[in-house]
């Protein structure tokens, strides 16, 4: 009898069979990780800019700060940068981008979002002379049934 050394060609055709569909399975998986690591992204990122605004607002409306609207939000997301609080601290140390945005280029990231004046109803958004709320640019449906535009 001959002693064989190595697999046979049906052997190494099972294993790469096994191999394609556990590939096969795990690539959703890993796709919907990507969704949900963007979307939590998202959700911090509307987080912090909005938790911006909303300081800004407050120490305007109280007068420790000096507003550039009449209105005591900030005119442009930059002015989240630029603005110190009463702490001396820039509202925001950087702007984060909209994980979501698809438009293509180099942006900045302020330009990933889309926004909100303050004289806008919250069913039909709009910019104006401040910036009230942003929301993401993304007409994609999110995980939990809402559009990403709508978080």
């Amino acid at each position: 009898m001959r002693q064989s050394e190595g697999f046979s060609f049906v052997e190494l055709m099972v294993v790469l069979s096994i191999l394609g569909i556990v590939a096969a399975l795990l690539f959703p998986l890993l796709a919907a990780s990507e969704v949900r690591h963007k979307e939590a992204a998202l959700k911090q990122a509307l987080s912090d800019i909005r938790g911006a605004i909303d300081a800004y607002h407050s120490e305007a409306h109280s007068g420790l700060i000096s507003a550039r609207t009449q209105s005591g939000y900030p005119r442009t997301l930059d002015d989240l940068l630029v603005q110190r609080s009463q702490q001396g601290l820039p509202f925001l140390r950087a702007i984060p981008a909209d994980p979501f945005y698809t438009g293509g280029g180099a942006v900045k990231p302020e330009a990933t979002w889309r926004q909100r004046s303050s004289q806008s109803s919250p069913e039909n958004p709009r910019p104006g002379e401040d910036i009230y709320d942003v929301y993401s640019s993304s007409s994609a449906i999110g995980s939990n049934g809402r559009p990403y535009s709508q978080w």
